[in-house]
């Protein structure tokens, strides 16, 4: 997994109030459970906005500049398959180069509480729920 779903949620409670946090990352889809997606590279853009907002975190945009409906997201090395790591080499190389690279999106985050202890009533956000 990528940087901001691989880190502790007490790493982003250092961010101040009005803090922005921009996370780009590959999109699965939403018909697969996260847990079956996390080894070929590729997150649940709903898995991501949950642990986001799990974090003091609220969405206030999201942008799709980065889309790519080419990207099926069932390769045979996960999204590495694809531009620009090419993980198996020349074997069908010419195929991997027309898809392009993987299917992303971009979200943008304000932090909105101070520290973690004062959002228990805050939007989408419960203590003992693991995601």
């Amino acid at each position: 997994m990528t940087f901001v779903f691989s880190m502790r949620l007490s790493g982003l409670a250092r961010m101040k109030p009005g803090g922005i946090l921009g996370v780009e990352d590959h999109r699965s889809k939403l018909a697969t459970p996260q847990e079956s997606v996390a080894k070929s590279g590729y997150v649940r853009q709903d898995y991501a906005i949950a642990v986001i907002e799990r974090a003091a975190f609220k969405l206030v945009g999201t942008s799709a500049v980065a889309a790519n409906p080419k990207d099926t997201t069932n390769w045979p090395k996960g999204v590495w398959t694809l531009r620009p790591t090419y993980a198996l080499g020349a074997t069908d190389r010419a195929k991997y180069q027309a898809i392009g690279e993987g299917d992303n999106f971009e979200l943008k985050s304000v932090r909105w509480a101070a520290d973690l202890d004062s959002i228990e009533a805050g939007p989408r956000y419960n203590r003992s729920k693991q995601l």
